[in-house]
């Protein structure tokens, strides 16, 4: 279990919430913030609309329009609480539809920040998290019993205290949401109001989701940073903490992190869609179809409009030389489509039509809230093994256990074959053997990515062409947003593409692995090294009540436990320069360089009582810097500090070698290095790592 609370300000303020009696003056206008391009009046209405989202936009003042900078495409709305008769604003950025105001709705545990009525019609309520979850099942019961020192198993979607209808967003929703404003870097800049905050700290408010500084009230009653601060609740939570997303006057930045359940924080609610609740999408939803002729053999095909992507909603069939029916069986060929080698695939598809790259297929992802829901949601409600779960087929894409077949001319049966498999390649390569492709599984809600030799047989979806004339003024489609709106990294070398910001989070972090924006399967994951290869007898010494998990995984659990990589270091005697090291690959584990010079450097939030180094493990050691790789060195520190560490910092311990702008091109890992003396021993905890200003919200433990 994690018991941790939030250090408040890096570089600010350094109190702990429980302790710090210092207030920012709250002096936030009573007019209701309202998005760039329109108003609509909020509080007490008679209304006997029910509670949901409307498509009305409101009126449109021209005095607030400006020309906007978003990422992603949004629409604005409204909702009406049928229990309280509350108008609020409601705003769809990307696949997600919000609240674009902070619940006001009135229960046991909730508060107006310093007892005053006024400030709850400014800001909203504050909600202890067992309150936002309805832990006392008034509204729902999938999360009754959820709350401080009681644990649950609350079933996503979690209404909590929200409208009906509406949800608590849970950490992959709040992390698409992050990721659609432009990462987490910019979602401060993006989403907070465009007034109301100290010390000239205000947003730009690009969607309308006006985050206002609410403030928070701390488990003693008090109140702390109105004005200054803002918290929102998501449903990923435990008896102790739960994941908030965070806001600061003195950031552009927002974060997800840990607080205690018995603070009182906001609330802020995402509309349910059709497949969150296992019904049939809506006329008026997202999802569009239609239908397409191939004019090259007249066969028609069923597509499927999934926010701005066209896609095919049926395997190709296109007959050529060297393309496949599962089995030779030509009926086979009419329910899954053929089968094509990659280079094949490359050119496989219509006029008009093109093969999808790994960030196409990622985008689609991203519309629906993250790869871990999209196999269930794009799977076929028939066709897979008897005894399967059906999928939901949310969206009308309608995956299918094609199977494949693989370079000998073998069609498989069974686990990783049909009928439990379905295989759709992508024009994205890795080398000269290997061709990415995606794949939906019978027995995993999560859809998956990984490469395979190019020499293989699987199926096509085709993905429409992005018409020549759309305007490139024009708002980004939702649907690549958590791709293409972070600006990925791209090598000129070779290709790679990774994000050009990101942050490893130890403290929600249940896997053991760095989220880089590598589609490969192996990247990211934390691993330890040592001077055992020399001879020597350096080591690590973790916790010992961390076992692994089934995959042999050790650091998801350590990180589950720990909120972070917590061990004890002995550097040994067996070894002239004895070390110990931490590190993850940033492409995959066969140590493949990539362009990471966008990250502008690295943050960590630490705590050491030895010193370390971050080092640039680079592609090819050996040739490009003789083993003398760039670092940057980091000092001890007894509590948790968040440090950043620009590429100007980092450098070689000696002789010549390649420039930093050489090496930012070609980095394959990021390790962190303990070395020194032999005898030498201390205790680290690693709580985060990321790009450069990453890392200034963090928690203690």
């Amino acid at each position: 279990m994690k018991n941790i609370f939030m250090l408040l300000g890096i570089g600010a303020l350094t109190c702990f919430l429980s302790a710090c009696n210092e207030e920012v003056s709250s002096a936030v206008s009573d007019d209701l913030i309202s998005g760039p391009d329109e108003k609509i009046s909020s509080s007490s209405s008679s209304s006997d609309e029910p509670a949901s989202s409307s498509s009305s936009s409101g009126s449109i003042s021209s005095s607030s329009a400006k020309k906007s900078d978003a990422l992603t495409a949004y629409s604005y709305g409204k909702l009406v609480d049928e229990r309280d008769s509350t108008v609020y604003r409601t705003v769809k950025i990307g696949a997600l539809t919000w609240m674009a105001e902070n619940l006001k709705y009135k229960t046991e545990k909730s508060f107006c920040y310093n007892d005053s009525a006024e400030n709850c019609e400014k800001y909203g309520r504050l909600y202890n998290w067992s309150a936002a979850m309805d832990s006392v099942g008034k509204f729902t019961k999938s999360s009754r019993g959820c709350g401080y020192r009681s644990n649950c198993s609350a079933v996503w979607p979690v209404r909590g205290i929200c409208p009906e209808g509406w949800h608590l967003p849970d950490y992959e929703e709040s992390k698409v949401l992050l990721a659609s404003v432009g990462g987490s870097g910019l979602a401060g800049r993006m989403l907070k109001s465009a007034d109301g905050w100290y010390n000239d700290g205000d947003g730009e408010d690009e969607y309308g989701f006006s985050v206002v500084p609410a403030g928070m009230r701390t488990s003693d009653g008090g109140y702390q940073w109105a004005e200054a601060r803002s918290y929102l609740w998501t449903s990923a939570g435990n008896s102790s903490t739960s994941n908030t997303i965070g806001f600061s006057f003195d950031s552009l930045n927002a974060s997800i992190a840990h607080l205690y359940v018995n603070f009182a924080l906001s609330v802020r609610c995402v509309k349910n869609e059709p497949y969150m609740t296992n019904e049939e999408p809506s006329s008026s939803s997202s999802v569009k179809f239609g239908d397409f002729v191939d004019s090259r053999d007249s066969v028609k095909y069923k597509t499927v409009t999934i926010g701005e992507q066209v896609w095919m909603a049926e395997n190709l069939k296109y007959e050529c030389a060297k393309s496949y029916c599962y089995n030779d069986n030509f009926g086979n060929c009419e329910t899954y489509g053929r089968f094509y080698d990659w280079s094949l695939a490359q050119d496989v598809c219509p006029k008009g039509w093109h093969l999808p790259d790994t960030v196409e297929w990622n985008s689609l992802f991203a519309y629906m809230g993250g790869m871990h829901r999209a196999g269930l949601l794009l799977r076929a409600k028939s066709g897979w093994k008897q005894g399967i779960t059906a999928g939901l087929d949310a969206y009308g894409f309608s995956a299918l256990p094609s199977g494949r077949r693989d370079s000998a001319g073998v069609f498989t049966e069974g686990y990783w074959n049909y009928p439990e498999y379905g295989y759709f390649w992508s024009s994205t390569e890795k080398g000269d053997n290997l061709g990415y492709y995606v794949f939906v599984s019978s027995d995993l809600e999560a859809a998956g990515m990984s490469s395979y030799y190019k020499n293989d047989y699987r199926s096509v979806r085709c993905v429409r062409d992005e018409p020549a004339s759309s305007s490139s003024s024009s708002a980004k489609s939702s649907s690549s947003s958590a791709e293409r709106s972070s600006s990925s990294v791209k090598s000129s070398s070779s290709g790679k593409t990774v994000y050009s910001s990101f942050l490893w989070d130890g403290t929600t972090d249940i896997v053991g692995r760095v989220e880089t924006g590598s589609p490969e399967e192996t990247s990211g994951y934390w691993f330890n090294y040592s001077d055992d290869y020399e001879g020597g007898s350096s080591r690590f010494t973790f916790p010992p009540d961390v076992e692994p998990d089934t995959y042999d995984n050790f650091f998801g659990p350590l990180v589950e436990v720990y909120g972070g990589i917590k061990a004890s270091v002995t550097l040994g005697d067996d070894y002239d320069y004895p070390y110990v090291g931490l590190g993850f690959n940033v492409w995959s584990e066969n140590q493949e360089g990539v362009d990471v010079s966008e990250w502008g450097g690295i943050c960590i939030a630490y705590q050491s009582t030895i010193p370390f180094v971050i080092e640039l493990g680079v592609e090819d050691e050996a040739t490009l810097t003789e083993y003398v790789n760039y670092r940057a060195s980091v000092s001890v520190s007894n509590t948790i500090t968040a440090v950043d560490f620009s590429w100007a910092k980092f450098r070689r311990d000696w002789g010549p070698g390649p420039s930093i702008e050489d090496v930012l091109k070609k980095v394959a890992a990021i390790k962190l290095k303990f070395e020194g003396e032999a005898g030498t021993t201390g205790d680290i905890l690693i709580q985060k790592l990321g790009s450069l200003g990453e890392c200034n919200y963090y928690v203690l433990l």
